[in-house]
């Protein structure tokens, strides 16, 4: 493709359905990107098997089946008729950084010349109510934040792409169960390594709800160790039940949530 036929836009790469709507509206609201075409992705990079990740077609994560090949299909196309993407991420959000992570490489693999660009939610905080409480990821702060991020926009230089290609490749060299983002650093875990808080979270509150246990194990442990999904602790609950650390004392049909407690 020669550098004419480039359309002079940029394209705007997000993780997570909530995060694209934000992005959108604070673009309709504000006039903020009145050239840009939007991509969403959400490959759940921060569970399971990833060795292959460029090559498959779905992925089975938590019972939910991932088109891959779809979405990276997508986004190679779009990318190549534009010269400029910006990749909204967080280095506090496991799946928002693996997320760039792999944007990058793969671009990068794939010979596009385009120059990408980073903007980091951390760099406001979540709400003028919390001033000091940095926003975990895109999707969780209010519209008028995604303005006053734009002017965190970092184009990232030749040396640091090679530094988050390395990153990516060694993190799916690895391929670890579950990989977490702590401190601003990926790191590979095994698939139980939130198993004790779990259960110290059962202990304490005795006899509970599942959603109850997932909000309280999520509050005490993600924005220290990567902001996982809901979906993760659901899993993990699941299969300490299935080893018997934890039973079932009965089933809610009201609040449509399961009652359990320590074995």
């Amino acid at each position: 493709m020669s550098a004419g036929s480039y359309i002079n836009r940029m394209l705007e790469i997000t993780r997570g359905e909530f995060a694209y709507d934000m992005l959108k509206q604070a673009g309709k609201q504000f006039g903020l990107f009145p050239e840009s075409e939007f991509i969403c992705l959400n490959l759940f990079l921060s569970f399971g098997n990833i060795s292959n990740i460029k090559s498959v077609n779905t992925r089975n994560v938590f019972g939910e089946t991932i088109d891959i090949k779809s979405q990276i299909e997508k986004l190679l196309n779009t990318a190549k008729r534009h010269n400029k993407a910006r990749i909204w991420t967080s280095t506090i959000t496991t799946e928002d950084y693996l997320t760039m992570m792999f944007v990058v490489d793969l671009l990068k693999s794939e010979n596009i010349d385009i120059e990408i660009n980073i903007i980091d939610s951390v760099n406001v905080p979540i709400s003028n109510k919390y001033p000091y409480t940095p926003a975990w990821e895109l999707a969780c702060l209010e519209v008028d934040s995604i303005k006053k991020l734009l002017a965190y926009e970092e184009t990232i230089t030749y040396k640091n792409t090679s530094l988050i290609v390395q990153k990516w490749n060694d993190t799916v060299k690895i391929n670890s169960p579950l990989r977490i983002c702590s401190n601003s650093i990926i790191k590979s875990v095994n698939g139980d390594n939130f198993d004790q808080i779990i259960l110290d979270v059962i202990k304490k509150l005795g006899k509970a709800g599942m959603s109850e246990v997932i909000g309280t194990t999520m509050a005490r442990c993600n924005h220290s160790d990567g902001n996982l999904c809901d979906w993760f602790f659901a899993d993990r609950l699941e299969k300490l039940i299935k080893i018997g650390k934890i039973k079932i004392e009965k089933h809610d049909e009201i609040k449509h949530t399961s009652i359990i407690t320590l074995t």
